[in-house]
């Protein structure tokens, strides 16, 4: 699966970058998300039927700090295709993928084991960790779809010019993979849902104040660090997310394939009803109206930590 997403995603890369009419961009786009499923799916399953018992939340964490940076470099590599044409940039994406192919082709894939079915995989939903789990991977969903729209929007007003909007989203991706194998360690040592509480509240803090500190026309040093600080904490909220998913299929490993399906629906969409709203959102209320409801579901969450945290501590 992971080979023929990593195939999938290289030749409608390809394809992209030589459309010339808006139906065909869609449907290459299209068959990009469906190679995009693939190859996430598989890796992620993979990583964590591979990955050590005491070591699953810091696997989680490099997994997830990398695809981050896809997620936020995908902007940069828009700028570029806009400076040297998007013909020589996604076919070079394509081979990119092409060479992945290859390199995951060689490696000694896991034990393949059957799947019990849906209903096995939905009757595991009843564990409180595979439903926060599922959940935290949707809140990032709507962090991403959040900020991606924002976040341009917001440096925009200030004056950044595109090139610098590209260079705090590199900032952005450089952040996430500094921070989430570091998430995963904790993770791993204090428990899933203690790190959880202190990210979600970081980051619902930094996400707020950095639509107040906009309205109120701050320093644009200030903005940058609150606009990275808040969506690097929040994302980080991936890590325990996926750890949580791991520790409640360790006992029932032949369907973590579906349980992270269910999570990546979830994160899917987290991030398409984001987007929307958030533009929605900041047309009719102004700016600060998106960031705090950003930092409110990251808040309300906050109570089901707190009592997975004491029924952990108590067992």
């Amino acid at each position: 699966m992971l080979v023929a997403g990593l195939l999938t995603v290289a030749v409608s890369c390809a394809l992209f970058g030589i459309a010339s009419t808006a139906p065909q961009l869609i449907g290459f786009r299209f068959v990009q998300g469906v190679g995009g499923i693939l190859a996430w799916a598989s890796a992620m399953t993979w990583a964590q039927a591979v990955a050590p018992v005491d070591r699953r939340g810091e696997v989680a964490g490099k997994v997830l700090g990398m695809a981050v940076i896809g997620s936020i470099v995908g902007p940069v590599v828009g700028a570029l295709a806009s400076f040297t044409g998007t013909t020589p940039v996604f076919v070079g994406l394509g081979a990119v993928f092409v060479a992945l192919a290859v390199v995951a082709a060689r490696l000694p894939a896991p034990l393949v084991t059957g799947s019990p079915g849906w209903r096995h995989a939905l009757g595991l939903l009843r564990d409180h960790r595979l439903r926060l789990g599922i959940w935290l991977l949707s809140l990032g969903g709507i962090v991403t779809g959040a900020i991606n729209t924002l976040a341009p929007l917001t440096l925009a007003d200030v004056g950044v010019t595109a090139t610098g909007t590209s260079v705090v989203f590199l900032v952005m991706a450089a952040a996430a993979a500094f921070t989430s194998p570091r998430v995963g360690r904790r993770a791993d040592r204090h428990g899933r849902a203690v790190v959880a509480v202190v990210v979600l509240a970081a980051g619902a803090a930094a996400t707020l104040l950095t639509g107040l500190v906009s309205r109120a026309g701050g320093p644009l040093w200030l903005l940058v660090v609150l606009l990275v600080g808040g969506f690097v904490t929040l994302e980080a909220g991936y890590v325990p997310g996926s750890a949580l998913l791991a520790d409640g299929t360790a006992e029932a490993e032949a369907s973590r394939g579906e349980i992270l399906a269910l999570a990546n629906l979830g994160w899917a969409i987290g991030m398409t009803a984001a987007s929307l709203l958030a533009g929605a959102l900041l047309g009719r209320f102004g700016v600060v109206a998106p960031y705090a409801a950003v930092a409110l579901c990251a808040l309300l969450t906050i109570p089901e930590f707190t009592v997975l945290a004491r029924r952990s501590r108590s067992s």
